[in-house]
């Protein structure tokens, strides 16, 4: 699908969080993407931003940054935000 989405011409792609048995990795997409648009996301709601330390926030954040070695990408939760 990422083909497809990318002849779209997007400004940007809201990428949501792995669950619900399926993975994403926002290193494979922003790969995939090519730079041809910003993509934004995907920081687990529950178990990294609800339920994780301010360390478990920064380590998934930098993991993020490094995968997707400097393409257009911006830091956002993955889905709304939980309770």
């Amino acid at each position: 699908m990422l083909d497809d989405i990318k002849d779209l011409k997007l400004d940007g792609l809201m990428m949501e969080e792995s669950k619900k048995n399926f993975a994403l990795d926002v290193g494979e997409v922003a790969e995939s993407l090519e730079n041809t648009c910003a993509l934004f996301g995907n920081l687990d709601s529950v178990w990294i931003l609800q339920n994780g330390t301010e360390s478990d926030v920064i380590k998934e954040i930098t993991r993020q940054l490094k995968a997707t070695k400097g393409k257009r990408f911006i830091m956002a939760n993955g889905c709304p935000i939980s309770f």
